[in-house]
């Protein structure tokens, strides 16, 4: 099972894994109310692993692989890279690529006039026959890091916005101390922080084109219930005291980062996509050169 471990695993999986337990748990060790051995460390690889795969599943429906065109339709960058209108790769890389790929796999990934989504499905399918085709021919290629890197940046953005929803869940406390005795101003409290909350993330959300919001909502109103609630339970087993200001700034910082982290990840996309068939070509041509 070790051997079969490789750098998607780490990447995918278990770095974002790791950071969302470091996120959870930062607020406490940053104010020493918790203290890690290296043990624990250790027992947190399989936690980290297994939680990678959770939000590996959230991140791939939240944050787009595809692309929305002027017309409205979504699209992978690997086939729109080769549309004649698009500036991603030459006319001339475009041209040997059609060649090649028609040679090689015998689908044909030219304008043919015909439906957009037919034209599209060989597309989707020729990439994955040239991705598998250089991971089988190719020594060194830089696919695989782009490949890595945005699905690192993706799942690390998502480990930062549940955190942060985690963090939000501390600011409970100053309101419930203060309207303790009062049910109606608490009850109009917490509603005003989970709709303010909420309406700040789908806001941000919504303004950026990589993201998901069909399938946005349910997951912000799930992650925002049990995060704020899990938060404010958790931080009134560990109190962290005067330092809840530290925790907010924590909040929309995680926030900011998250953002940043996954509008990255959409440019390692397009990177990965053009090294792929840039790499095509290249190991084509050396293929070509030692059967001469």
């Amino acid at each position: 099972m070790v051997d079969r471990f490789n750098f998607y695993d780490i990447y995918g999986y278990f770095i974002p894994g790791a950071i969302l337990l470091v996120l959870l748990w930062l607020p406490f060790g940053f104010f020493d109310i918790i203290m890690l051995s290296t043990i624990s460390a250790v027992i947190g690889i399989i936690p980290s692993y297994v939680l990678g795969h959770l939000i590996h599943s959230i991140a791939k429906d939240v944050i787009k692989s595809k692309k929305q065109t002027d017309s409205g339709e979504e699209r992978y960058f690997s086939s729109i890279f080769l549309d004649k209108k698009d500036d991603k790769l030459s006319q001339v890389v475009k041209n040997r690529l059609a060649v090649l790929i028609k040679k090689q796999f015998e689908l044909s990934i030219a304008d043919s006039g015909e439906e957009q989504k037919i034209i599209d499905g060989r597309r989707n399918d020729a990439f994955r026959l040239c991705r598998t085709y250089v991971l089988q021919h190719s020594e060194k290629s830089y696919a695989e890091q782009f490949q890595g890197m945005y699905v690192l940046l993706r799942g690390c953005s998502v480990s930062l916005f549940l955190s942060s929803i985690f963090y939000a869940g501390f600011t409970l406390i100053p309101i419930i101390e203060l309207y303790s005795k009062d049910l109606l101003k608490f009850l109009i409290s917490l509603a005003l922080i989970v709709s303010g909350s909420g309406y700040f993330l789908l806001s941000m959300f919504k303004g950026l084109k990589w993201c998901n919001f069909e399938n946005l909502w349910h997951s912000i109103a799930i992650s925002l219930v049990t995060g704020i609630l899990g938060g404010y339970a958790i931080a009134m087993t560990y109190p962290v005291g005067d330092n809840i200001v530290v925790v907010a700034a924590l909040m929309f910082v995680s926030i900011l980062v998250g953002a940043r982290f996954a509008n990255e990840s959409r440019t390692y996309m397009q990177w990965f996509a053009e090294t792929i068939y840039r790499d095509f070509i290249a190991t084509q041509q050396s293929e070509n050169s030692k059967n001469i």
